[in-house]
């Protein structure tokens, strides 16, 4: 297999001893953040981490994203699809070619978002294939909540959700506005339905007494299995998430 250097992305080479002790600093904190990506052709499958998901907002589509990583899941380095490779997934009987949304980073759109088994595929010209990473999306749902125009005081109001009761999925609540602390919550999804007492919202700056918009995402999730054929940090999950948004007041 050929040795070649990983392309680098959005980062700067300046030689470090050139700058002022903080500019120095500065520079190494950026760096930290930069991505490099590599060409598919030069990792062998075994080496890949692939980070894969299925996200469906309703019932009439999903959205698979892959994320290909040389190594490691907290890898930097990206695995860009080329040399006759191509990754793909099937969502029910619908299958289409992932598109590159940015270096090692892809994603496709199905027109359902019902409970279907999606399908990712990494089929390679020279190395081994991995055909059969696989979640079953979770069951579509209808969130039922507050009104858009509804006003819930932080203070008296409780923050009331429900759905139709769900089978095999792990869930989360997640709340976040301008004027609240954003805030994460585990349910259960065969509940049915979740609250938050009064006094669950906190305000960012409660001397303002500020009002603004909220918004609560249920999301709930069903783990699938990797192909083992990748590196075995890799991982695909099926998400149906819902939104509901309401005004929060002192």
């Amino acid at each position: 297999m050929r040795t070649t250097h990983a392309r680098k992305a959005g980062c700067l080479a300046i030689p470090r001893k050139a700058l002022p002790a903080t500019l120095a600093a500065v520079f190494a904190a950026a760096g930290a953040g930069c991505t490099e990506t590599i060409p598919s052709e030069l990792v062998r499958t075994g080496r890949i981490t692939a980070l894969m998901s299925a996200t469906a907002v309703s019932g009439e589509s999903c959205t698979v994203r892959v994320e290909l990583r040389d190594g490691g899941k907290e890898s930097s380095t990206f695995v860009v699809v080329g040399g006759g490779d191509v990754l793909s997934a099937r969502a029910g009987e619908e299958e289409r070619k992932l598109v590159q949304v940015s270096g090692g980073v892809y994603e496709a759109t199905f027109s359902t978002g019902q409970e279907v088994e999606i399908v990712v595929r990494l089929k390679r010209a020279e190395e081994v294939d991995a055909p059969k990473s696989a979640v079953m999306l979770p069951a579509p749902f209808e969130l039922f909540g507050p009104a858009a125009e509804e006003v819930l005081s932080r203070e008296t109001d409780a923050l009331s959700l429900a759905w139709e009761p769900l089978v095999d999925a792990d869930g989360s609540v997640e709340v976040e506005g301008e004027c609240i602390e954003a805030a994460t919550f585990a349910v259960d999804g065969e509940a049915g339905g979740w609250e938050l007492p009064a006094g669950g919202l906190v305000a960012k700056k409660p001397e303002l007494g500020e009002t603004c918009t909220v918004t609560a995402t249920v999301s709930f999730r069903r783990d699938g299995d990797a192909d083992p054929t990748f590196q075995d940090e890799s991982e695909i999950a099926g998400y149906q998430t819902r939104q509901v948004a309401f005004e929060s007041s002192p």
